[in-house]
């Protein structure tokens, strides 16, 4: 198959159509990379026969195989440092302050496109010292509710395990924090329980209705829109900001942005760092609370 045929863009297009990824001419490296395994594995003599299976998959399987290879599985703790000292020092305690004065019963932050679990992790243990903090007024970790999604049953495998070797952990982690969120075994590190019963990891694909999320006080979308290609993007954030509590808030990756956008968000700034809020309307507290 060449990168000209007809099937190669049918097979470039399938892959967006199944999981937003847009992949343009002059990364046809990617397809060729990620799925050169499946090829052999598939016992497909190229790209060409692979599209054909394609269109005989009524389980899904092969589908599945496909997107699971091509999705970005790059991660790392705590990635990018600033927006970790929003979340901990602007955001969190603003949904604390909703929390101890009733308008709330929990905080709920989805961390869409969590990859093998880093970023979740990230956000349980900020959400633990947080909750340290505020320990005599009554809050406890237990009061974020995280849930962590991905569209790549690999990776959320990873996640779900907990269990990272020793350059994983090297990759971000804060100083302090292995010791105190993690316990050794043999030659991999692994989370602790108090901090692994703070999220959910579910198999999610954002093409699909956000319905059954329900809704969030804070959302991760970090470094994943990149991938998709314009109309999915607007689609993407439009009904992202419909998961929104009054005043939740959306954070993106460090080079994505909501400029050029029709939203109904409002754009908000701690030094560095950029985000985007839900307009906190005034007797929302009774809409939160029954959630």
């Amino acid at each position: 198959m060449t990168t000209g045929s007809d099937n190669y863009e049918l097979l470039r297009k399938y892959i967006e159509n199944h999981c937003g990824i847009h992949i343009g001419g002059d990364k046809d490296y990617l397809i060729e990379s990620r799925l050169a395994s499946l090829v052999a594995r598939m016992g497909c003599k190229g790209f060409d026969d692979l599209y054909f299976k394609t269109r005989n998959d009524p389980t899904g399987v092969l589908r599945d195989q496909i997107v699971d290879a091509m999705t970005t599985n790059e991660t790392l703790w705590f990635r990018d440092s600033h927006v970790w000292q929003t979340i901990e020092n602007v955001l969190l305690p603003k949904l604390v302050d909703k929390i101890l004065a009733g308008r709330k019963l929990r905080a709920r932050i989805w961390c869409a496109g969590c990859s093998t679990g880093q970023e979740a992790y990230s956000i349980a243990m900020c959400a633990d010292r947080v909750a340290a903090k505020y320990a005599a007024k009554g809050l406890r970790a237990q009061h974020f509710d995280i849930v962590a999604t991905d569209i790549s049953e690999s990776a959320l495998r990873i996640a779900g395990a907990g269990r990272y070797d020793r350059l994983t952990m090297s990759r971000g982690m804060r100083d302090g924090y292995k010791t105190r969120y993690f316990s050794p075994d043999g030659a991999v590190w692994v989370v602790r329980d108090e901090i692994r019963r703070l999220v959910r990891f579910e198999r999610f694909n954002l093409l699909e209705n956000f319905g059954p999320l329900g809704l969030f006080d804070m959302v991760l979308l970090r470094n994943v829109a990149i991938y998709f290609s314009d109309r999915y993007k607007q689609d993407l954030f439009n009904r992202i900001a419909k998961t929104l509590y009054p005043g939740g808030a959306v954070l993106l990756g460090a080079s994505e942005s909501l400029v050029g956008y029709k939203m109904d968000l409002e754009r908000h700034e701690d030094g560095p760092v950029v985000y985007y809020a839900m307009p906190d309307t005034p007797g929302a507290e009774s809409i939160e609370q029954t959630q």
